[in-house]
């Protein structure tokens, strides 16, 4: 599978989740992704 902003190669990944509801901050950590391998991976999150 390919990122659709860039192309590149995606990987498989565990990474934090943050979610912002008005006065409370959720946090839920190794939640499973797949993220782009790129050097332009800020770009891909866009």
């Amino acid at each position: 599978m390919n990122c659709f902003m860039c192309k590149g190669n995606l990987e498989e990944k565990k990474v934090n989740y943050i979610v912002d509801l008005e006065n409370t901050i959720i946090i839920i950590k190794g939640v499973p992704a797949k993220v782009c391998t790129c050097v332009r991976r800020k770009l891909c999150f866009r």
